[in-house]
């Protein structure tokens, strides 16, 4: 059908610019709301379609990034020198980041530094209430959980390099044997230090470090029953042993077989707060302290490896056994040695003579016998000498040598052979000497001794006949 025209009026013969919209345009501005509302329906549908997108690339990215890892792990390093820069990429450039030995059990907990009043405290001050010391709440680790899997080309080749460093390094013709993970405490560390991922960015004397402290670690018990059920340390073999012993590694050295790194990981315990560190510049070892910690075993030779850094050995209040190594006597920076309190027994070693640079010497509360030897005259530099409740014999004249003493501790022991020497007199600093408790010194307390007019003179009045002493014991019967 026609459209019908619309018909011509006056405003439009007045007006013939202007212009009437036709009805095709009538009919797109009909269709303009239809069109908007489908823009407004496609919106969800373009949301869909964008995270389903983005899902799908996540889900790739994802399965490439899996493939590198997988990847990264079962690509071997080409050579031992390589396995640093492998290990690099597994664990970072950080040490205290890397233990790989413990994938479940990464420490949190920093080594705990709290202040001591002990025996002699670092002034070497008389203190009677020593500290109740915190000990890391943690169980050790089975041997087998403590050693990775690394090739065994690595592993023999880690062993041949630091047996050449052992013996370059050695004085005392310190070995060790291939015992596997059993056998002694040396071989024991070694197993666990030729398995380190870290191995070959040590320093020689790092390495040396890790063994020795490690030898430490592996050959002490806590006397302390254990009684969480915890894993041994030890291997298979010894598992029924320690079971029947009840036996286990002490808290505090639980860390000191984990691979990370041994002066900000390691638990010790320092005398203060004042800014005392256990390691040098150099990451080597300053201070071995370990007091109040339920030790029990012997002290290793192999710490005279330590004797270009060590200055201070702190093991006071344990349950430490056997006799002091003569090596010990090679620890030629070793200012202070307090072993105080312990279970040690046997003749003191005259090679303690060579320690020129010991100021404290705290070996009181132990079992040592014999006569004194000589050779401690020649530590002109001893501040503090405790040797206090032992059973010493003799009491050499050598001793009026070491000027700087201030401190001299002789009570309960058995001296008797020549009595208290007239050489004592030439200590012009001494301020306290205590001789109680040793029936045998008997005779007069010699008036060079009694001129030097000391803070502290104790003697049993009714043996040894003392006018100058500020204090008199009359029950020398018993102990």
């Amino acid at each position: 059908m026609a459209r019908r025209q619309r018909p011509v009026t006056e405003a439009d013969q007045e007006n013939p610019g202007l212009q009437r919209p036709s009805s095709a345009a009538s009919e797109e501005q009909d269709e303009e709301p239809h069109r908007y509302l489908c823009l407004v329906m496609s919106f969800p549908a373009v949301i869909l379609l964008g995270v389903a997108a983005g899902l799908t690339i996540y889900l790739i990215s994802l399965k490439s990034n899996n493939d590198s890892s997988k990847a990264l792990v079962t690509s071997a390093p080409s050579s031992p020198e390589d396995w640093f820069d492998f290990t690099e990429n597994l664990g970072g450039n950080n040490n205290d980041d890397l233990a790989l030995s413990f994938p479940t059990q990464k420490p949190t907990q920093n080594p705990t530094r709290i202040t001591s009043n002990l025996f002699y405290d670092d002034d070497d001050n008389f203190q009677s209430r020593p500290p109740t010391v915190p000990l890391p709440q943690a169980n050790p680790p089975s041997l087998s959980t403590m050693l990775p899997t690394i090739e065994p080309f690595f592993i023999e080749d880690a062993r041949n390099r630091f047996q050449q460093i052992l013996v370059s390094r050695s004085t005392s013709g310190f070995t060790v044997t291939r015992d596997g993970d059993g056998g002694t405490p040396q071989a024991k560390a070694l197993n666990w230090l030729i398995r380190d991922p870290r191995f070959y960015s040590y320093t020689d004397d790092r390495l040396l470090q890790r063994w020795v402290l490690a030898t430490f670690a592996f050959g002490m018990v806590s006397s302390e029953k254990s009684g969480g059920g915890g894993n041994s340390i030890f291997s298979q073999q010894q598992q029924q042993q320690e079971d029947e012993q009840q036996l286990s590694i002490p808290q505090a050295m639980q860390n000191w077989v984990r691979y990370t790194d041994e002066c900000t990981r390691w638990f010790y315990t320092l005398g203060d707060d004042n800014g005392k560190t256990v390691c040098d510049s150099d990451g080597l070892y300053v201070r071995l302290d370990l007091r109040l910690q339920h030790l029990v075993g012997t002290l290793p030779s192999e710490i005279a490896l330590l004797s270009n850094h060590l200055r201070y050995i702190h093991l006071f209040d344990n349950r430490i056994q056997g006799t002091l190594p003569t090596e010990f006597g090679l620890l030629t920076k070793l200012e202070r040695l307090e072993l105080t309190k312990n279970d040690l027994v046997g003749p003191l070693p005259s090679e303690l003579g060579n320690l020129d640079t010991l100021r404290f010497l705290g070996i009181g509360q132990n079992s040592f016998e014999g006569p004194l030897p000589t050779s401690l005259g020649k530590l002109s530099r001893l501040n503090t000498i405790g040797l206090e409740w032992n059973q010493f014999t003799e009491i050499p004249s050598e001793l009026g040598n070491m000027v700087e003493t201030r401190i001299l501790n002789m009570d309960h022991n058995a001296f008797a052979t020549g009595g208290v020497p007239t050489t004592l007199g030439q200590l012009s600093n001494l301020k306290q000497l205590n001789l109680i408790f040793n029936s045998g010194l008997v005779g007069t307390m010699p008036v060079e001794v009694c001129n030097l007019k000391m803070d502290v003179l104790q003697a049993d009045c009714d043996k040894l006949d003392c006018d100058c002493c500020t204090f008199c014991n009359y029950y020398n019967s018993t102990r």
